[in-house]
């Protein structure tokens, strides 16, 4: 397991940056034609909520 230490505008613009990507592949999975790709897309957006859902559960540590 990896562990980040992140400041708050860190977290923010990654949270930020993992919603659009996912906003993305949702658009670009819709309009894929071919199933094999497709697939591919939604394993990404699976990882990618994984790691927005871990990013949003974890305690925000503030330091003095």
């Amino acid at each position: 397991m990896v562990h980040l230490d992140l400041t708050a505008d860190e977290r923010e613009l990654l949270v930020n940056t993992l919603m659009t990507c996912i906003s993305d592949l949702r658009t670009e999975i819709r309009d894929t034609d071919r199933r094999e790709y497709k697939e591919d897309l939604k394993q990404r957006e699976a990882v990618y909520k994984k790691l927005l859902a871990a990013l949003q559960a974890a305690p925000e540590v503030v330091t003095a």
